[in-house]
């Protein structure tokens, strides 16, 4: 779930698949540019968190 969770995010942020980032590695696009997320989102406490970080992100 983690990368579709932030293939979505990303793209709720206004991001672009294959322009701006590779659709296999969102959260690789993510560490680069210096976005928040959760490393592996494998519980409700760590989706939680990651809604979290999305919610307060801006792009």
């Amino acid at each position: 779930g983690t990368k579709q969770f932030y293939n979505v995010a990303l793209q709720l942020l206004g991001y672009h698949v294959h322009y701006d980032y590779d659709f296999a590695d969102p959260t690789g696009f993510m560490q680069r540019n210096a976005l928040p997320f959760v490393q592996d989102i494998s519980d409700n406490q760590k989706l939680i968190s990651a809604f979290y970080r999305l919610l307060n992100t801006r792009a």
